[in-house]
């Protein structure tokens, strides 16, 4: 039950994962450190869009069951990663993938 989670409030590790993520959300725009997947460009899981949006997902969750009457906690680091997810650079791999379709689609010169 929620309120059962509430009560306890947050363990060590929990607080530790909460403050990464305010502090990732604090660097500058376009900067990354900490951030690098293991994939080629933003194209695993580890991409800054997928980052990005499991860290909100994180701090909704802890929010809502372990800190529900403290939003003041949550709403600054919210907002901060939503303005890192709007960075043009988390979305540059939607326009690359589409030159690339783009790319497989053309006939090539041998062809025509």
């Amino acid at each position: 039950m929620s309120t059962d989670y509430a009560s306890a409030g947050l363990d060590k590790l929990q607080l530790g994962h909460i403050r990464h993520f305010d502090n990732l959300s604090r660097q500058p725009p376009n900067e990354w450190a900490l951030m690098k997947g293991k994939g080629y460009g933003q194209e695993d899981f580890g991409g800054f869009r997928f980052q990005l949006a499991y860290m909100a997902y994180a701090l909704a969750l802890a929010h809502r069951h372990r800190l529900p009457a403290a939003p003041g906690v949550f709403k600054p680091v919210f907002q901060r990663l939503i303005e890192k997810i709007l960075l043009p650079e988390v979305w540059m791999y939607w326009r690359d993938v589409s030159r690339w379709r783009q790319h497989l689609q053309r006939p090539s010169r041998r062809q025509v």
